[in-house]
């Protein structure tokens, strides 16, 4: 929760609310522009994005003891492959997927060791590094990537007994 609790963050919204550009006119989606429900593509391990994801789960998420398994990267891997259909790029799409589907899932007392016994902390920050050495060549809002976020985290721990949060601001 932020400091000034719910009156912050209701004057927050309000404050983006009147900064946005007014519509010109109502919003009206049909429901066959939503596109149509359709299986998970099917685990490519060849697909670059999918050997990442994979390599991260079981390099880091595992021993953090944060579930992202095969369902999770191949939802990763539909939600990349229509974010690029829609013109965002592959880096900003995998970007997307780590701030939405993995950073969220951080939550624990970095003080007590992950499973395969290693301090969890080192491990987040090698986590860092690895996404980092990824996204180094990517186009991406420094201040709004997944890097930035993670490194936020990894500093609100110092001042916050160890907690690693992703929803502490």
């Amino acid at each position: 929760m932020p400091e000034g609790g719910f009156p912050a963050i209701e004057q927050e919204v309000q404050d983006a609310s009147q900064a946005m550009q007014p519509l010109d006119g109502p919003l009206r989606m049909l429901p066959h522009e939503l596109g149509s429900r359709a299986e998970y593509p099917a685990f490519d391990r060849s697909d670059a994005n999918v050997k990442f994801l994979s390599q991260i789960a079981r390099q880091y998420l595992d021993p953090l003891g944060v579930e992202f398994g095969l369902r999770a990267v191949r939802q990763s891997q539909g939600y990349i492959d229509a974010a690029t259909a829609a013109g965002i790029g592959a880096d900003e799409a995998l970007d997307n997927v780590i701030k939405h589907k993995i950073l969220p899932k951080l939550a624990f007392d970095s003080a007590r060791p992950a499973a395969n016994g290693r301090p969890r902390l080192e491990l987040l920050m090698e986590l860092s590094a690895e996404l980092t050495k990824r996204f180094e060549n990517a186009a991406l809002d420094p201040d709004t990537s997944s890097v930035t976020d993670l490194e936020r985290m990894i500093k609100l721990a110092e001042g916050n007994n160890g907690i690693i949060n992703y929803w502490l601001r």
